[in-house]
């Protein structure tokens, strides 16, 4: 499964890992599928997969090539800290090409489309946050 090959190249990439710290006092890698628990720290990265299609389409049926839209999106306690987390997952994810550390998936290419600030008051300060989304060509071997 693709969410699980991203998941562990991201929380295993070193660029990354410096940034979110290793070990966090929380207990977590710093990266959550989907959505981030409630008052977790920071900063973290939460990756969403925003759409899918099959690549290769025949009459005996779609391929197992395929291509995905993620975004990652990094949040931290200041501007600064949320785009340097996102120059992380983005060199990292420029670099992905092969079979993932997770699942049994290969990737055959990573593109980054977009690049998306935003900052979002709270009670007791601001949270930042910087998205960055990808299309992924992979083959889903499973």
């Amino acid at each position: 499964m693709m969410q699980e090959g991203l998941y562990a190249y991201i929380t295993a990439d070193a660029g990354v890992k410096a940034i979110l710290g290793s070990p966090r006092s929380d207990g977590t890698t710093g990266v959550f599928p989907s959505f981030a628990p409630d008052e977790c720290l920071m900063p973290h990265v939460v990756l969403l997969q925003i759409s899918g299609l099959p690549l290769q389409e025949s009459f005996a049926g779609t391929g197992r090539l395929q291509e995905s839209h993620w975004r990652f999106s990094c949040y931290g306690s200041t501007y600064k800290q949320a785009k340097q987390l996102a120059q992380a997952v983005m060199k990292a994810m420029i670099s992905c090409n092969g079979v993932m550390p997770a699942g049994s998936v290969e990737v055959h290419g990573s593109w980054w489309r977009l690049e998306i600030d935003e900052a979002e008051p709270i009670p007791h300060g601001t949270i930042y946050s910087t998205h960055v989304d990808f299309d992924v060509n992979f083959s889903d071997n499973s």
